[in-house]
């Protein structure tokens, strides 16, 4: 027990050191007008710093919206798709976190993972127009463009006049 909280205390340590260190760079860049450079140790400082907090408790919405947030703007969605999945495999009923993993799969076009997920979500809520939404856009990039096709297909209801 003694060592684990001693590893701890220098992995916390080490994060510390990691975190001034790119702070101390990133103030540096930006004092110097290199804003760019500034900015990608902004980032990265940020992403350890959240990905440390989710490691610890993965139920902490502030640091994954904020990871969410920072890797949308970078481009990197297998980060945030591997949070988002640790997340729901802990509350798998969160319509919100399971709307932002849509989102994901959608801009990395895996377009069968997001109408799987959006499906998953109208199970849950089924007046979900967030969802409803995005799978009437992805049934319109296949041609089959209907609200009354995403009502019969996932949400199981009749249609009208049937």
């Amino acid at each position: 027990m003694e060592t684990g909280g001693k590893d701890t205390a220098r992995r916390l340590e080490r994060l510390c050191d990691d975190y001034e260190v790119l702070m101390r760079r990133a103030d540096f860049c930006s004092a110097s007008a290199a804003s760019e450079h500034a900015r990608q140790c902004y980032c990265r400082k940020a992403i350890s710093m959240y990905s440390r907090c989710l490691e610890l408790d993965v139920a902490d919405m502030t640091a994954l919206l904020g990871l969410f947030e920072i890797s949308h703007q970078a481009g990197d969605l297998e980060k945030i798709e591997y949070f988002l999945m640790r997340y729901l495999a802990t509350y798998p009923h969160d319509v919100t976190i399971m709307l932002c993993l849509a989102s994901v799969h959608l801009q990395a076009e895996q377009f069968d993972a997001a109408r799987q997920i959006l499906t998953d979500v109208l199970i849950i809520d089924a007046d979900n127009m967030t969802a409803v939404d995005l799978i009437e856009e992805l049934d319109h990039m296949e041609g089959q463009d209907s609200i009354e096709h995403i009502k019969e297909t996932y949400l199981m209801q009749p249609v009208r006049g049937r």
